[in-house]
């Protein structure tokens, strides 16, 4: 997936005219969900940003400063903040990715969450959500 297809307007925003944005990390969410890849990026401290685009269409950004995401933005829209993005980004299970290298200061560089703590914090509220599913489907209508 080229970054230039995406069609998120606040990815656009971002990478504007500069150069230096690089894909050196793509592939199919099938053969590395992104749970692993957000841990690899925070282990790593690996700087880019992660693009994603779900298989029915939706996309997704993080804006990833050395393991800590400072940046996110989502085609989705109840996904306005970095956890509810990254909670979208753990329930996918096919579509594509692509983590570019960014130039320098083209990120926000600060006030960053620890992309390890909102992938557990998505892995949580996974739990929780697939918990809630089978108790609503045993309620009897009244």
């Amino acid at each position: 997936m080229d970054h230039r297809t995406f069609h998120l307007a606040a990815v656009h925003e971002l990478i504007g005219e500069r150069a230096g944005f690089a894909p050196v990390l793509w592939g199919e969410l099938s053969g590395m969900p992104l749970p692993d890849l957000l841990s690899v990026l925070a282990h790593s401290q690996r700087t880019g940003l992660l693009l994603v685009r779900a298989k029915e269409g939706s996309e997704r950004a993080l804006g990833v400063v050395r393991g800590q995401v400072t940046w996110a933005a989502s085609s989705e829209p109840g996904e306005r903040d970095p956890r509810d993005v990254a909670y979208g980004l753990v329930r996918l299970h096919s579509g594509q990715f692509t983590f570019l290298r960014t130039p320098d200061g083209a990120l926000p560089d600060t006030g960053g969450l620890s992309a390890q703590e909102l992938l557990l914090d998505g892995l949580r509220r996974l739990d929780e959500e697939s918990k809630a599913r089978p108790a609503a489907k045993g309620r009897i209508a009244g």
